[in-house]
């Protein structure tokens, strides 16, 4: 596909559920932009027509600076299309998969600038309802600007009530069949910071109370917890701590340098696609249905392949590269394990 409509499209950015994303040139205004095509499977698909055109729509009346902005919407010889603002540097999940927790203070800054985001969508009547690291994007500077994207999934608050998301950032009462609501994307928002955080952060605090099992509990809205944030945060107990602050300076120079200047000539990998994910997911499911019940199972394998990345668990012996589960020992494998634990709490215990 050289063009579509006004655009010439010059190279893939990634897919999705419901499509590709290329980064196209606007021939008419001479802009780039980021051009989002319905999946060809997905074109004659009245229910995925209707999302596609959804998430244009909802995005597309949003007016926030932490907002992905949607330039136009359109169909070409069958194919639906979304234009938006290109931002040019990759995805949150990417950044995590390559250099790890990136230092606290740009943790909190990104997430505020989500929540931020989200509280404009909040005001706008819409609940997101997929807030996980690789729907936000990121562009570079003196401070890295965090953009909410992907609304395909959004929908009027308590207007929904099905099990459209991610596992490992679903509200339990989503799963249970519960409709969406601004809780549900606080507790969303809640285990994006747990995933940006080092074990035994202060902010710990603040992820308990927005992924409180009952809804209620949790920040009444994301401009709560965005000043829950913002509260200075007890002083920690003088003891040795893992993470972060448990690394060598050098080793921790590497990882602010890594986030703060990842490099041209170094492009992130591209993730793999929906298919081989969801089929790895599905193999290590059905190996963890002897212990677990279906739904726990399901849940623990989407948070441990969303938590790690497909190939963090490729390069662990977890998965061939096309998706197949080769049940390894993990007794080299710490990252697996801890994953695997945080996966209990919140899928079995939690």
């Amino acid at each position: 596909m050289d063009t579509l409509g006004p655009y010439r499209v010059d190279r893939r950015l990634g897919s999705g559920g419901m499509g590709v994303v290329y980064a196209a040139h606007d021939t008419a205004l001479d802009r780039p932009v980021a051009l989002k095509v319905i999946s060809p499977q997905l074109a004659d698909d009245p229910g995925f027509r209707e999302r596609f055109v959804r998430e244009a729509r909802a995005q597309a009346a949003l007016s926030s600076e932490h907002v992905v902005p949607v330039y136009a919407f359109g169909e070409d010889d069958g194919r639906l299309w979304i234009a938006s603002q290109l931002i040019p540097d990759g995805d949150l999940g990417r950044l995590l998969e390559r250099y790890g927790a990136p230092p606290r203070p740009v943790a909190i800054d990104l997430i505020d600038q989500v929540a931020a985001g989200l509280a404009d969508a909040h005001a706008a009547g819409l609940v997101h309802r997929d807030i996980k690291p690789a729907n936000v994007l990121l562009r570079r500077g003196p401070r890295i600007r965090a953009y909410l994207a992907d609304f395909g999934v959004a929908g009027p608050i308590g207007g929904v009530h099905d099990d459209a998301g991610t596992p490992a950032y679903m509200a339990p009462e989503l799963t249970a069949g519960g409709r969406a609501s601004v809780a549900s994307d606080v507790y969303a928002l809640g285990c994006l910071l747990r995933r940006m955080l080092p074990p035994g952060d202060p902010l710990e605090a603040v992820v308990a109370r927005a992924t409180a099992p009952d809804p209620d509990n949790r920040y009444p809205s994301a401009t709560a917890f965005r000043e829950a944030l913002a509260e200075p945060p007890p002083r920690p107990p003088r003891r040795r701590r893992w993470g972060l602050a448990a690394l060598p300076s050098a080793a921790l120079l590497a990882v602010a340098v890594g986030w703060l200047l990842w490099p041209d000539d170094e492009p992130a990998p591209e993730r793999p696609a929906a298919d081989v994910e969801q089929r790895a997911a599905g193999e290590l499911a059905a190996s963890l249905r002897s212990t677990m019940t279906p739904t726990q199972a399901d849940c623990t394998a989407a948070y441990l392949v969303d938590d790690l990345g497909f190939d963090a668990l490729v390069a662990a012996g977890l998965f061939t590269g096309d998706g197949d589960f080769l049940d390894p020992d993990l007794a080299d494998a710490p990252e697996v394990k801890r994953s695997l634990t945080a996966a209990a709490l919140a899928c079995v215990t939690g």
